[in-house]
């Protein structure tokens, strides 16, 4: 009812469903009749919410196209709950540094709509200039065949398609409890090879030509998003 109302409106509109964790069974009769919808329950600033969403990320995948897109919920990021609602006491997202790294790469690999779940006037400014990095917003909005790679207990890898032939997005991200590094190898990915000039999207910084892989040293919980360009 409400799409066709919208049809028959004379403007575009966008249409954001929020039936919580979504089920996979309705992802046809989703993508016909909204623009995002939400595939999560609601997401607040814990390591097993961010957690869980890869599970779910990975799933709805198959599912994005232009203008329709799985939504992973808000972005529990900065100054939360402000005069103690909607959610337990006012405070300062409890996601470390590194899981805030890791919530917008994925939030971002994975083409979620991006939405700031923090008071902007009264959040740290280093959580607002994350959100201000053109270069990570396009993998967002830009990017396509977005999917994970490969995932088990201690680490994740995805990737994405820029919107220039010969652009890649990858993401690595380490789910230990600890350091370590993470390795992306490209044989991982059939038809990746050859030599790539590589980008860290996070710290604006080229790394050099790499051939057959791209590592890095990533805190706990921690992640890197890279751009690979032939």
């Amino acid at each position: 009812m409400i799409r066709r109302a919208i049809d028959q409106c004379g403007r575009p509109m966008v249409l954001s469903l929020s039936p919580g964790e979504a089920p996979l069974s309705e992802a046809d009769n989703l993508i016909k009749n909204a623009n995002m919808w939400r595939v999560s329950n609601d997401m607040w600033d814990n390591w097993k919410n961010v957690r869980h969403n890869f599970d779910l990320l990975d799933k709805w995948s198959p599912y994005i196209r232009k203008h329709h897109y799985p939504d992973a919920d808000m972005m529990p990021l900065g100054h939360l709950s402000l005069n103690g609602r909607p959610v337990g006491p006012d405070r300062m997202s409890h996601l470390t540094k590194n899981e805030t790294y890791t919530l917008l790469s994925l939030w971002c690999i994975a083409h979620s709509p991006l939405i700031m779940g923090g008071d902007l006037l009264t959040s740290p400014k280093w959580v607002i200039s994350l959100l201000q990095n053109k270069e990570v917003i396009e993998v967002d909005q830009h990017s396509s065949d977005n999917h994970q790679v490969f995932r088990n207990d201690d680490e994740a890898f995805w990737m994405a398609k820029g919107a220039k032939p010969g652009v890649i997005y990858i993401a690595l991200f380490n789910l230990e409890d600890k350091q370590q590094t993470i390795e992306f190898k490209f044989d991982l990915v059939p038809g990746l090879k050859g030599y790539y000039k590589v980008r860290n999207l996070w710290s604006k910084k080229d790394l050099g030509v790499r051939m057959k892989s791209i590592s890095a040293a990533l805190g706990a919980h921690g992640a890197g998003l890279f751009k690979l360009e032939e």
